[in-house]
């Protein structure tokens, strides 16, 4: 008898230990689930700067960059890429570029990275794109909208 009421309190005890343990697993994945929804809320409700003026006009409640670095040909891979737009408005930034094909060959398309900088050539930010197949000397218009506020920014690069 007493064996059988040691092996009970053993198993009541290993019971309520897993039930400790499951509950505070719960509660350890509901807290880290809380906080990582609010950290992707913050980084997707960026503000664009409207007061930063530097490299851009102000025009309709718009900022359009006007730097002529800005303006310069781009050199990737074997395509030519001219920044033909890139301004922002309140709420988002739209970059449109002009990709044409330099090649022979058809350009498979892929993934490409945009890099803006500063006028002392620090990287100011960076989105990635996609550029689609191109046929030997093809030119097609590539847009982009973001939140990130680079309107202002002096050049750019792609790799």
């Amino acid at each position: 008898m007493k064996d059988s009421n040691q092996k009970s309190k053993k198993n009541l005890i290993i019971v309520v230990s897993l039930i400790v343990i499951i509950v505070v697993c719960i509660l350890i994945f509901l807290f880290y689930k809380a906080s990582t929804n609010e950290t992707d809320i913050k980084n997707v409700t960026n503000d664009i700067d409207m007061t930063n003026t530097e490299n851009v006009k102000l025009e309709n409640d718009k900022k359009i960059n006007i730097s002529d670095k800005m303006k310069e040909e781009v050199l990737y891979e074997e395509l030519s890429i001219n920044m033909e737009e890139l301004s922002s408005d309140a709420n988002e930034t739209k970059i449109k570029l002009k990709v044409k094909n330099l090649s022979d060959e058809m350009y498979i398309g892929k993934e490409i990275n945009i890099v803006f900088y500063t006028e002392s050539g620090n990287e100011y930010g960076s989105i990635n794109s996609y550029i689609s197949d191109l046929e030997p000397n093809e030119e097609k218009e590539v847009e982009v909208t973001t939140t990130l506020d680079v309107a202002n920014a002096y050049s750019f690069s792609v790799k």
